[in-house]
């Protein structure tokens, strides 16, 4: 380029000054809403009008970065998912925490994708997989890779078992009819079926088994359905263990299964999306006793992590089967030495992702920053904290205690006076869970345990105190009270207008049955 000539155009910024200005504007303000999250509305709904500016067309011309940033604090920030704060206990999902904030900005600057490459991003991934390796007692020929999530790490798991017990011919003469099963409790999570739908087996692959008391599988259960599938002509490949089940936290005897595994030659899988982050605690580890010993391991890193998404992982003790299920060979992705393409290790090779970023680095930080006995503290906290929430449920004369299981998940319900039928308080129960919502008082979440419609917490969350949950239970008392007259006037209006003697239905009165007299019957169903 000749001295003089003008630079070509970028998206880089014009003015550099006026770009560390706003970066700095909205670091103070990013720092303010962290510090200010105790305090901060848990979840607001938006109206039509709020939804409008997402309308608009597609920008033929740009307004600059200042003017979209102020279009985010107008149209975006007022609205968030709720999961930072401190009552945020309605999916299995982690708060983030301070520090991940800027793991996620230093990760977006570094700009280092995961794929083929030899750059330091590869070696943080790697440690950071050594690292979970060796706090789930994993062997040393354990390969794994980081995910997007505990969906497409049970689907690479998975895909492994299929490999392994099925047919190591599947990748290149696919399923053509094999009759391969797999077999996980009741209470399995829907991206098992879901993962052997896309696998070419079919959901129908997943064979549902009866549950305990307790929620666990019921292992004789498992090998009746077993021997019954055999008989059939199917080939059972492999079983799931729940290390905590989305609904109750229910956790799978791991270490029968994995007897159970070995005797039968299946490949034994545990999904530990919810409850494997446990082993960094002292106290609870025991819990999880045989997941050591399963052929692969799924979980989360922003569930009990606290971690910014998205981030899962999966583990696989036999690496050489990862790679066998996973790995091709191009010109283009194949390496060469002493160049970008020499990593040491390719993790387009271990799933089927190519494109993939550098998911590793915000939790590289975090463990660096806290350490892993305070990630245990963490499990620790909420453990003690769900079992509090479970006292303040007994306590209250309102309220009924449904399911206490070993992870910090507590299901319970309104139950109030007692006079409305289960249809109705099953109601009742979905829209105070609504109004808790709506209301920004929390975030729990619908859940149903045996037909009974409940308040389901699920208590992953760093930033909580108990005065949170002693806030729940306060809330969930008084609206019930407040729901429970208004579906006891709508039933007094049910039977004034029955009493009246007209045969037109009532607009709340949407089933109603008739005696053999001709009377009508009062719908309990709404309030």
């Amino acid at each position: 380029m000749k001295h003089g000539d003008a630079l070509e155009p970028t998206l880089d910024p014009a003015d550099w000054d006026d770009f560390r200005e706003l970066a700095r504007e909205m670091m103070d303000t990013t720092v303010d809403d962290l510090k200010g999250l105790p305090t901060r509305r848990a979840w607001r709904p938006l109206s039509d009008e709020d939804k409008s500016p997402f309308a608009t067309p597609l920008p033929r011309e740009g307004r600059g970065l200042r003017a979209a940033y102020q279009d985010f604090l107008k149209f975006v920030k007022p609205f968030p998912f709720g999961q930072f704060t401190p009552r945020f206990w309605g999916w299995a999902g982690g708060t983030g925490t301070s520090d991940g904030v800027l793991a996620s900005l230093l990760n977006a600057a570094f700009h280092s994708p995961n794929i083929i490459h030899h750059h330091a991003g590869t070696w943080v991934d790697r440690q950071v997989l050594d690292w979970l390796r060796e706090a789930l007692a994993f062997p040393k020929t354990t390969k794994g890779n980081l995910t997007s999530g505990g969906s497409l790490a049970n689907f690479i798991a998975l895909a492994v078992a299929r490999h392994v017990k099925g047919s190591k011919s599947v990748r290149s003469r696919g399923v053509r009819g094999k009759k391969w099963v797999v077999y996980g409790s009741t209470a399995t999570h829907y991206s098992i079926p879901k993962a052997l739908d896309m696998l070419g087996l079919g959901s129908d692959a997943f064979r549902a088994v009866p549950v305990t008391e307790r929620f666990e599988i019921n292992l004789a259960s498992l090998e009746k359905a077993i021997a019954r599938d055999r008989k059939r002509g199917l080939k059972p490949i492999g079983v799931v263990g729940n290390a905590g089940t989305v609904g109750t936290g229910a956790i799978d005897p791991l270490d029968a299964l994995a007897d159970f595994a070995g005797e039968e030659k299946l490949w034994f899988h545990v999904d530990g999306a919810i409850g494997a982050t446990a082993v960094f605690s002292g106290r609870h580890r025991g819990l999880l006793k045989g997941i050591e010993r399963a052929d692969s391991l799924a979980f989360d890193l922003h569930k009990w992590f606290s971690q910014p998404y998205d981030v899962g992982c999966i583990l696989v003790a036999d690496g050489r089967a990862l790679d066998d299920a996973f790995s091709y060979q191009t010109a283009y992705t194949s390496p060469v030495p002493d160049s970008l393409t020499d990593s040491p290790i390719v993790f387009a090779n271990r799933g089927p992702e190519l494109s993939r970023a550098l998911r590793g680095l915000p939790f590289w930080i975090s463990m660096k920053t806290h350490g892993a006995a305070k990630f245990g503290q963490m499990v620790d906290k909420n453990m003690t904290q769900s079992r509090f929430l479970e006292g303040l449920v007994k306590d209250s004369p309102n309220l009924e205690l449904l399911v206490s299981g070993p992870l910090p998940i507590v299901n319970f319900r309104y139950r109030g006076s007692r006079r409305l039928s289960e249809k109705a308080l099953n109601q009742l129960n979905e829209s105070l869970v609504s109004e808790i919502q709506k209301r920004g008082i929390a975030i729990p979440s619908f859940y149903a345990i045996g037909g009974k419609s409940c308040v389901r917490v699920c208590n992953l969350n760093q930033r909580s105190q108990r005065s949170d949950f002693e806030a729940l239970v306060q809330a969930c008392e008084q609206l019930g009270v407040e729901l429970e007259a208004r579906a006891g006037d709508k039933a007094v209006q049910h039977v004034k207008i029955c009493r009246g003697g007209t045969t037109r239905r009532h607009p709340d009165d949407r089933k109603r049955r008739n005696h053999s007299d001709g009377r009508l019957t009062p719908s309990h169903d709404t309030y």
